[in-house]
Order: structure tokens, then C-alpha cells, then sequence
């Protein structure tokens, strides 16, 4: 078995259908499995993106038809023309544009996101940023970035993708230290794991899938996980004591959100939905006895691997392809009207629309979409005028 060379348009529409059962199936899985998911919904990703990378057709693939109203569709995208582009054209262009649009936006949050950190630097010679690297060396973080106090942060905060830069609110001062201790680790934590460059990199997916809203579904659900990650692994090498405690700082930390927090920045907060708040409430309270959903992960990854190969041995196509004869061909709104005139003299003739639009050979009849089609033989000379009997 072998894939083919050629780029397939029918082939990329498969990769999408891929990508949105496995975003819609594996977020509502996740919740079930917890943060251990994580790596099972990373390999589901890496496996999208190798499919949007190889559009092939598979010389094993299985052709199924989409019935007429595909087939009409296909024609009409192809068909229907504003000025020199048809309909695929335009959509492309669509699709492109929308995705530039989300990468600038995207650019210009970091710049904005450095142009604050840049303005809320605080002297690394006072008493808050000494207490931060010090909690930063506990956790083996050496290079540890500047911290940044201003109103314009109402939740603690960590941005910085090579260096954690810690941001904390204008009340952080009347924060116990006890407190101030168990959000630091959550956010140093978070940069230990490289957290803010799975989210970058989801970021990059919902811009490339802008208009999928399997996209932002995914994005939210490991979003989540991130948090319940950082928690679970704060809270191991807690006391059941410290454990409330850190919960308590939590729902502290909530009464102060008004706004979300940069998408490019770990909040330690994370997502304020009413669900996603009791799931990060539950975890805390039996995070050393919550079991690990080892089978759900090894559920969505087989699911992964299932829908990947399954992607390239199913293909859905039209019912009859026209053929490509350049930038202005034109294709039938009929199929009724396909059908192959077979000349005495072994000449196959394919219309469609009743023109004439190519020749075949007599090995091509066994292949689609020439094998669905009409054959009428013709006993007349080739040059001659056609008439069939």
C-alpha cells in the first residue's frame, strides 16, 4: 500500500472531516480522563497536522460517492465564475485571508503583552521579586524573569516564553506570603512545563482552522487540562492543610476577575466557567486519591490512529469528475447527459452536457467515472455525421 503523489482537494477534505470528529469526540472524552489525557490529545494533533501536510490520495483508498446534490455542488464551485475565479478560487482566498487576519492579531497581542511587561517592571531589589526567585530556585527555575506589578493585572500572572515574568496585581502587597507562595509555584509551574507554548501552538491551530469551531473547542478543553495539570502537580507535594489553602487562594483569586485574562499568559486562574471551576475544585480536594484514567487517554489515542488511516482509505468524491482542461472549462449540470459514444473503428468518445469533452481508451472504461456512465455504440465511420442507433 502506497500513497500517491499528487495533491488531492478530495483528500484535504477528508484531513478536515478528521480533524472535527476528533476535536468534538476527544474534548468530551478529556473531561472524563483528566489532565492525564494531555499526551493521548497532543499525539491526536501531531497526527491532524501530518494529515493536512500529506493531502494525498492512497493508491488502497476506497472511492464513495457523494450522490448527486455533492456532485452538483462540486460542479456548481467550479462552475460558478466572479470575473476570472470560480467559487473554489474565492473561498481559498477567503479561508487565506481569515488566516492572516488571526496571525497579526495574534502579533499584536505579544507586542502589546511585551509593551506592558516593559512598562510594569518593577526594581528586582525589593521584597516581592526576592521572594519570587526565591520560590523560583526552589522549583530548580534558574533564570527566572522580571516581575511586574500594575492595576492593569487583576489576577497573577505568568508571560514570558524563555523567561518567566511574573505579573502580579497593585494588592499583591496585602497578599499573605503563604499565599503568595502557592501562586507563584502554580505559575513558575507552568513554565516549567512549557505550558504557554502549547498554548501558542494551539493558538497557531485555531488560526490556520479559523472558521472550524472544533478549533476553539479543542483549544478550550486543553486549556483546561493545562490548569488541572498545574494544579494537580502543585498540590502533590502539599499537605491536605496546604491543599484547602490553595484552594481558598483560588476562589480569592476569582472574586477579583472581572475580564479575561491574555490568551498568552498563564493566569492562575485559567477559565471561569461554573463547570470548569467545580472540575478544578474537585481535583484539589482528592488530588492523591483521584485514580488515573490511564484507559480513556489510550481510547483517544487509538481513536486518533483509527480516523488518521481512515482518512486515507475512505474518499468521498462527486459522482463524475470533469475533467481539468485548463482555467475555463466548463462541466455539466446534468448528469443524465454523460454518456460515451464507441466508435466501430474502437474510438471512445466521453459527453458530458452532451459536448464532447475528451477521449478515452478502452482500459479507462473499467475506471470511474467512465464505468457509470451510458455506452451507445456507433456503426458510422468516425468522420462521418453521428447518428445512434
Amino acid at each position: 500500500m502506497s500513497l500517491g503523489t499528487v495533491f488531492s482537494r478530495f483528500s484535504l477534505l477528508m484531513a478536515l472531516l478528521f480533524f472535527t470528529v476528533f476535536s468534538l469526540v476527544c474534548s468530551q472524552a478529556a473531561k472524563k480522563a483528566g489532565w492525564h489525557s494531555l499526551r493521548a490529545l497532543g499525539f491526536g494533533i501531531l497526527l491532524v497536522l501530518l494529515r493536512f501536510l500529506l493531502p494525498l490520495e492512497a493508491s488502497f483508498a476506497k472511492i464513495i460517492h457523494g450522490g448527486k446534490l455533492f456532485t452538483e455542488l462540486d460542479l456548481w464551485l467550479h462552475a460558478t465564475r466572479v470575473g476570472s475565479l470560480n467559487i473554489v478560487h474565492i473561498v481559498c482566498i477567503l479561508w487565506a485571508a481569515g488566516t492572516l487576519f488571526c496571525l497579526v492579531r495574534i502579533l499584536a497581542m505579544l507586542c502589546r503583552q511585551y509593551r506592558v511587561v516593559r512598562r510594569s517592571r518593577t526594581p528586582q531589589d525589593g521584597e516581592i521579586p526576592r521572594f519570587c526567585r526565591s520560590v523560583a530556585r526552589e522549583m530548580g527555575i534558574s533564570r527566572a524573569g522580571a516581575v511586574c506589578i500594575s492595576p492593569s493585572f487583576e489576577v497573577p500572572m505568568m508571560a514570558g516564553f524563555f523567561r518567566p515574568n511574573i505579573l502580579l496585581p497593585q494588592d499583591v502587597e496585602h497578599l499573605p506570603e503563604e499565599e503568595l507562595r502557592l501562586i507563584l509555584r502554580h505559575e513558575y509551574t507552568h513554565f516549567h512545563r512549557g505550558d504557554l507554548w502549547i498554548k501558542l501552538g494551539m493558538e497557531l491551530l485555531c488560526c490556520l482552522l479559523w472558521w472550524n469551531p472544533g478549533a476553539y473547542l479543542l483549544r478550550t478543553s486543553i486549556g483546561q487540562l493545562l490548569e488541572l495539570r498545574c494544579d494537580s502537580l502543585v498540590c502533590a507535594r502539599l499537605s491536605p492543610r496546604e491543599s484547602l489553602q490553595y484552594g481558598e487562594t483560588l476562589l480569592h483569586v476569582l472574586q477579583g476577575l472581572h475580564r479575561k485574562p491574555s490568551c498568552f499568559a498563564a493566569g492562575f486562574f485559567g477559565y471561569t466557567s461554573r463547570e470548569k471551576i467545580l472540575q478544578r475544585f474537585g481535583q484539589i480536594a482528592s488530588v492523591k486519591q483521584r485514580p488515573k484514567q490511564r484507559g480513556i487517554s489510550i481510547l483517544i489515542a487509538a481513536l486518533a490512529v483509527v480516523l488518521f488511516i481512515g482518512s486515507y482509505s475512505f474518499l468521498f468524491q462527486p459522482y463524475a469528475l470533469p475533467p481539468e482542461l485548463g482555467s475555463d472549462y466548463e462541466v455539466a449540470s446534468d448528469l443524465d447527459s454523460s454518456f460515451i459514444l464507441r466508435y466501430s473503428d474502437g474510438t471512445l468518445e466521453v459527453y458530458i452536457n452532451n459536448r464532447l469533452r475528451e477521449t478515452i481508451t478502452s482500459d479507462q472504461l473499467n475506471q470511474e467515472p467512465y464505468c457509470n456512465m451510458q455506452i451507445f455504440d456507433v456503426q458510422i465511420s468516425y468522420e462521418e455525421e453521428v447518428i445512434i442507433p
